[in-house]
């Protein structure tokens, strides 16, 4: 089973055998002073038997590797934030979690949270007589082993899942569905008993009582109405952006030039356009 500690607010992933610290080790990390019966292991438990608290873990985040003779930190290691004695009297204990990471969520698993990636904020996982847990929907579950989740999850963009129920749900800015074909955008903070929105048109209306129906929606996913034709932008320019079709329209694709819109029309799209950009470069970041 996996084993996780936490040091100083931060989340380490323990070794099963250490190893030692070297200059090539990823920061930060979880070290302590070689504490084994080699001739490192007992200079240093004699050289600190008096302090017991030199012996304990400590987090480790730089490792000073210079060949200079003049630099007196040379071959030193900087642990609780203070330059420390030479790096090969530590050895490596836990590695860092970072946050986000799948290692990441399945602490907050073991530790009784529930998670979800955040491609898919609906779909839900947390712990469950020792296996974890997915539920896609009510009644639509599957369990699997840590190692059988370990293998299949995303790397990073893991989060802590929100209940629909919960507040907030939705924080201004998002895209949300509220039927088959009525898109809106947030403009308060979702509550459990009502949602702040706008329309395509710019006009707001409150979601009361009913904000379980809504359903989070990409920017991608929006459909926007111009003229007789209905579908999601793509940007190409500055100048301009495509319209592609859905639904019953005969054209597939359109490129339509931003002058050629009216001045609502073209502030939707532009907005449209930048929460794109910005969701691609949140998921490039949790890539």
């Amino acid at each position: 089973m996996t084993n996780f500690k936490e040091h100083d607010g931060m989340i380490f992933k323990m070794l099963e055998e250490p190893v030692p610290l070297t200059p090539e080790t990823e920061m930060p990390c979880l070290v302590r002073l070689i504490q084994d019966d080699s001739p490192m292991g007992k200079h240093n438990k004699d050289l600190h038997a008096f302090d017991p608290k030199r012996l304990t873990p400590k987090i480790c985040t730089e490792v000073i590797d210079v060949n200079d003779l003049s630099d007196p930190n040379r071959g030193s290691a900087r642990c609780d934030g203070f330059m420390s004695i030479q790096y090969y009297r530590y050895e490596l204990i836990g590695t860092h979690v970072k946050e986000g990471s799948d290692e990441w969520a399945l602490y907050q698993i073991m530790n009784g949270k529930k998670v979800c990636h955040h491609k898919s904020p609906s779909i839900m996982y947390c712990e469950h007589a020792g296996y974890i847990r997915r539920e896609v929907r009510h009644n639509c579950v599957d369990h699997m082993s840590v190692s059988v989740w370990l293998n299949g999850a995303d790397k990073n963009g893991w989060q802590i899942y929100t209940e629909p129920n919960e507040e907030p749900q939705y924080k201004v800015g998002d895209w949300v569905k509220y039927d088959i074909d009525s898109y809106l955008q947030v403009i308060e903070p979702s509550g459990k008993e009502r949602t702040l929105c706008k329309t395509l048109s710019g006009v707001g209306v409150i979601v009361y009582p009913y904000t379980s129906l809504l359903t989070k929606a990409s920017p991608s996913e929006v459909v926007v109405h111009i003229g007789c034709m209905s579908g999601t932008v793509l940007f190409v320019d500055a100048d301009r952006f495509i319209l592609r079709g859905i639904g019953k329209s005969e054209m597939a694709n359109a490129c339509i030039m931003f002058k050629m819109l009216d001045a609502a029309t073209c502030v939707l799209v532009e907005s449209l356009l930048k929460a794109q950009n910005e969701e691609k470069r949140k998921g490039d970041n949790n890539d």
